[in-house]
């Protein structure tokens, strides 16, 4: 069986209604500039049976047009590696400042050439399949076949567009 999830544009944010906006990072003089949302201090968005999967993640709105612009989702490259990766090294917001430390980590910046600074994307950082990261499972479904780290990504992006979006058509 296979499943496929197609996105329709544009989206409309729900008046900015987030789970947990990161307000300061180690490593980052100050309150951020931008307020990446993620669901780990108050929840992680669960899936599978009974919600036994928690999917963490990091949201970074666009600072484009993030109505207009498009949502990806990231998943890093594995297994086991979490996207934390790709939010400071890749295509994220933040870059570290080679050799520089406060208070004992690395001192971060913004990162120019970032997507959302580019305003080419919305993006969810995706820690899956479960055991990633930090996503967790609190029963065996830890072990994942990719149908089923599959299911679990596309319920993710389900439960998680209505929890951020309307207008964000979504089909199985």
């Amino acid at each position: 069986m296979s499943s496929h999830i197609e996105f329709s544009f544009p989206i409309e944010f729900h008046n900015k209604h987030y789970e947990t906006f990161v307000e300061t990072l180690p490593g980052y003089p100050g309150p951020l500039p931008i307020k990446p949302e993620t669901g780990a201090n108050t929840r992680y968005i669960g899936v599978g049976e009974d919600e036994a999967v928690k999917i963490f993640y990091f949201f970074v709105e666009s600072e484009g047009n993030p109505e207009d612009d498009p949502l990806i989702i990231w998943l890093a490259g594995g297994p086991g590696c979490t996207n934390l990766h790709a939010f400071f090294f890749e295509i994220g917001p933040f870059k570290t400042k080679k050799g520089i430390f406060i208070d004992g980590v690395p001192a971060l910046q913004m990162d120019p050439n970032s997507w959302t600074k580019l305003k080419l994307a919305n993006i969810v950082y995706l820690d899956a399949p479960t055991l990633t990261g930090y996503s967790y499972t609190t029963t065996d479904e830890s072990y994942s076949s990719d149908a089923l780290s599959a299911s679990q990504t596309a319920e993710f992006v389900r439960k998680f567009e209505h929890s951020v979006f309307s207008g964000l058509d979504v089909e199985e």
